[in-house]
Formats: C-alpha cells, sequence, structure tokens
C-alpha cells in the first residue's frame, strides 16, 4: 500500500492516466482544478487514496511500534498548506497527524539512541500538541446530537491530539511517573463521556491509547465504551464524510481484539517491568480502527 503511494508520488502519472491539468495539480500541491470536471475528478480521487494510505499509515504506527514508512512525506503532505486535509476524511486535523508520527518515530529511535538524546524532541511535540489544543477547546454534547461537519472536526481533532499527550507519555515514561500526566488523562476521560454515540467510533484510537492508562474506576467506562461499540453495526463504517464498507463480522472481531487487549495491559501493568513496548506486543496485529 504505502510502496504505492511512494511510486505513484514520483512522476509515475502516465500510468494513472492522468492529464496535464491533474498532473500540474498533484506536483504542485494546488487546489483542485474548476475548470476541467475530469481533472478535478482524477485529482480528489488520487488524493482521497493517498489521504486514506497516510491515515492507515500513522494509525498503524502506533500499534505497530514503528514509525510511518510515510514519515519522510509529512513534512510536505501533512502541513497547514497542504491541499491534502485530512479531517475532510478522517475527522483529524494533519497537524495532528502529524505529531503521532513523530512519536511514533521517537519510540523506534529509543532502541538506538540514549533517552536524554530525545529529550528535545519530546518536548517540541509536547509543546506543539498544547499550542494546537489551545485552539480546540470546545466540546459537543449528547444533548447536540446534530451535528455539523467543521464541530465534529473539532472534536475528533481535540481528542487525537489529548491522544498524542497520553502516547508521548507512554512512549518516554512508559506506567511511569502517572502524577505527571492524570491531569491529560482526566480531561481526556470527560472529553471521551460527552462526545455523542455516533462519533465514537472515529475516535477508536484515542479511546485505545487513553484507556491504557485508565485507572480502575474509569477502566469500566472503557470497557462499557467498547463493548457497546461491539454492538453498532455502523461501526464497521468510518465516519464524517467518507465510510469504508466492511463486513460488521470483521469490524466486530477488531473490537473484540481492541478490547480483549486492553484488558491484557491491565492486567500486565500489575506486574513488575511492564512497559509500553510490552503493550506493543500485545497489539502489533490490531489496526485501530
Amino acid at each position: 500500500m504505502t510502496i504505492t503511494y511512494q511510486c505513484n508520488h514520483v512522476n509515475k502519472f502516465t500510468k494513472l492516466g492522468l492529464n496535464e491539468e491533474s498532473r500540474a495539480a498533484i506536483l504542485g500541491d494546488l487546489p483542485v482544478p474548476d475548470n476541467d470536471p475530469i481533472a478535478a475528478e482524477a485529482v480528489i480521487t488520487y488524493r482521497f487514496i493517498n489521504s486514506t494510505f497516510i491515515w492507515l499509515d500513522v494509525i498503524s504506527s502506533i500499534t505497530m511500534g514503528k514509525a510511518p514508512v510515510l514519515l519522510e512525506h509529512h513534512t510536505h503532505l501533512l502541513n497547514n498548506d497542504s491541499q491534502y486535509r485530512l479531517q475532510d476524511y478522517m475527522g483529524c486535523e494533519n497537524w495532528v497527524l502529524f505529531q503521532i508520527g513523530r512519536i511514533s518515530d521517537l519510540f523506534e529511535q529509543k532502541t538506538r539512541f540514549n533517552a536524554s538524546d530525545l529529550e528535545m524532541p519530546s518536548l517540541n511535540v509536547n509543546m506543539q500538541l498544547k499550542c494546537g489544543l489551545s485552539g480546540h477547546a470546545g466540546i459537543i454534547t449528547a444533548a447536540n446530537p446534530a451535528l455539523e461537519m467543521p464541530h465534529s472536526q473539532s472534536v475528533v481533532t481535540r481528542a487525537f491530539a489529548v491522544m498524542c499527550l497520553v502516547y508521548l507519555h507512554l512512549v518516554t515514561h512508559s506506567f511511569q511517573e502517572q502524577d505527571t500526566i492524570r491531569p491529560v488523562m482526566e480531561n481526556a476521560v470527560e472529553l471521551f463521556r460527552e462526545i455523542p454515540h455516533d462519533l465514537l467510533p472515529a475516535v477508536i484510537p484515542p479511546l485505545f491509547v487513553v484507556g491504557v492508562l485508565a485507572n480502575p474506576l474509569d477502566q469500566i467506562f472503557f470497557r462499557e465504551t467498547f463493548s457497546n461499540l461491539l454492538l453498532d453495526p455502523f461501526t464497521s463504517q468510518h465516519r464524517m464524510k467518507v465510510r469504508f464498507q466492511r463486513s460488521h463480522k470483521c469490524q466486530t472481531t477488531n473490537s473484540v481484539k481492541i478490547l480483549l487487549a486492553l484488558e491484557d495491559i491491565w492486567r500486565g501493568r500489575d506486574k513488575a517491568g511492564f512497559e509500553w513496548k510490552d503493550c506493543v506486543e500485545l497489539t502489533k496485529d490490531i489496526l485501530l480502527i
């Protein structure tokens, strides 16, 4: 999948059947052409497919314990001016996905560098996340389930950004120094409790990552939430504008894996020496969707 993206992104457009205007828009990261319907459709389709690749690559990096394969492209693809707007498809804004990739890269680097070498990059990620979160303070509630897309995107983005703070703590400290992350955990659980049920399938990665550090009382909430999602016939589809059709049986199996992994992690936390790398070992065959 990611190999397909890399090959197609390096000027090999002749095999894709793209005309000159669509090639120019893609190569130059230009807006969708408004004077050529055929070129416009080609650009939209190309960006949707590649946005899907980017999304799955980033999300899978959490449980794979490795940097995203496309990490070297993120500076270009996920910057604020990019024509790739993943929030239009997945609900989460580019800047958060960029930080997820950086955190996954930090975890992979831990095996090759001293912890002190990663201190500055970790502090920078933390600063970027908190700066970004300051612009996403709003919360929608179950009392107002009729959501407009921008509001939904804001909430999903905030959920992922808060998740990143927890993810960063797990990568840098595992299950140590939990007092420093407790306020973030409390904020995250409060946010999850106020997100309408219909929007929960869009925040499965945050639910899992934050759930890893949940205290025994909050574990009940995460257990009930994932159990309820198992019964939701629409959980097998991605939310927001685009829904990916998958069998209910397939999604149920994946949701069961996520919940069982959380249960194993909660039990493992009681064992001496249990770290985030052990969580990765328990989830490396799970995709958080």
